[in-house]
């Protein structure tokens, strides 16, 4: 698949210093290449930034070809040499990007994600699941039976990459007797995946399935990562299973979000902290059907 001019600019934009991911995102709202940036005027061009702070110096950039045509040039080098190992760029337009990302805040909203195997997941139904190394069994053991049964509808789970609940999940979806390969999410580069859990990622691209990042190939994992991998999750998937989640963590933010953008969600609990009302109990086999039917509710 060949690098959109989307994603082009979105990647020069990420190597301009000073230009931040909301005012990165607002350029590629409007602008589908660099092309078709500089065939408007520099002042409509600074009107769509919004008074972004030194939005004046960045249009000036921009237009300054001695200094982009290099960048520009680099970007398609560096993007060029990841789709020839499987690794496909999307951005916003890009078939496959999730439109639940332009639902999320500004400032959270990734302008580029890197996928490293099949594009077309995006485009299936996809439930999310969001589970933690410290689970009980009968939620553990629920996830994986639902997990299943999903699959037998046909629809994808939205997972980590993490040891544990993750590579369970993965492993089952990547299975012989699974129609429904996952989609993996990470909170650092693709580069950066744990070696032991790497084996996993090959099984389920082989089956279908891919790893998906927000962040550049390199790029490391910081714990505050851990929020923008959650609300990744959420905004590509049509609906949430929340394992045990609990206020502070990256998934109850994700959670939050999901019912405010009146998005299905459905949880286990320990009993230990209360969830919102509108969270749908997932206690019986027979909330398994009210997950499927509500990516046709929505």
């Amino acid at each position: 698949m060949p690098v959109s001019p989307r994603s082009l600019l979105a990647h020069a934009l990420e190597r301009l210093d000073g230009v931040g991911r909301i005012s990165a995102g607002r350029l590629l709202r409007y602008f589908e290449s660099y092309e078709a940036l500089t065939s408007f005027p520099r002042e409509q061009v600074l009107t769509r930034l919004k008074s972004a702070p030194n939005g004046g110096r960045l249009v000036d950039r921009l237009f300054d070809r001695a200094e982009m045509e290099p960048i520009l040039a680099n970007s398609a080098a560096e993007l060029g040499a990841l789709t020839a190992t499987g690794i496909t760029p999307l951005a916003a337009g890009d078939p496959g990007w999730p439109a639940g990302i332009a639902l999320l805040p500004a400032a959270e909203q990734p302008n580029l994600l890197y996928v490293y195997g099949a594009t077309g997941v995006l485009r299936r139904p996809l439930v999310a699941f969001f589970g933690k190394a410290t689970l009980r069994t009968e939620a553990f053991e629920y996830a994986q039976g639902l997990a299943v049964f999903l699959a037998s509808r046909g629809i994808h789970p939205v997972i980590g990459a993490a040891h544990g609940f993750d590579v369970v999940l993965a492993k089952l979806s990547a299975s012989p007797e699974s129609p429904a390969a996952a989609l993996m999410t990470c909170a650092c580069g693709l580069a950066q995946i744990a070696p032991p859990v790497r084996p996993t990622v090959s099984a389920t691209v082989r089956a279908g399935g891919a790893l998906m990042s927000s962040f550049a190939l390199h790029h490391p994992h910081y714990p505050h990562q851990d929020d923008d991998q959650a609300l990744l999750m959420a905004a590509t998937a049509s609906a949430g299973v929340f394992l045990d989640p609990a206020p502070g963590e990256p998934a109850w933010k994700a959670l939050e979000w999901m019912l405010a953008t009146h998005q299905p969600v459905f949880a286990t609990t320990d009993g230990n902290h209360a969830l919102p009302k509108a969270v749908h109990l997932l206690a019986s086999d027979m909330d398994q059907e009210w997950v499927a039917a509500s990516l046709t509710l929505t």
